[in-house]
């Protein structure tokens, strides 16, 4: 019988990034054919900048999640321009 070690399977992660560096971590994190998850809400916010009034904002500010193995890709992971920890 065959089955995956705990180790070999792909788990989630909170990645804590640098301050407004989200966008960028994540866009990182996919160049290393890491899955992210960045959720986004809506506000709304009246501002002669902004006539429709909805600014879109972080979820979890300085927080993605990302899901990936480890064993295999934490060093590149907990070192890609963006993540703090």
């Amino acid at each position: 019988m065959n089955i995956d070690s705990p180790t070999e399977t792909p788990q989630w992660y909170a990645i804590y990034t640098h301050a407004k560096q989200e966008e960028r971590a994540e866009s990182n994190l996919r160049a290393w054919r890491v899955e992210t998850f960045n959720p986004k809400a809506k506000e709304i916010r009246k501002r002669n900048s902004n006539p429709n009034g909805f600014v879109t904002t972080q979820l979890f500010p300085r927080y993605i999640f990302a899901r990936f193995v480890a064993q295999n890709l934490l060093h590149k992971v907990s070192y890609t321009r963006g993540v703090h920890s």
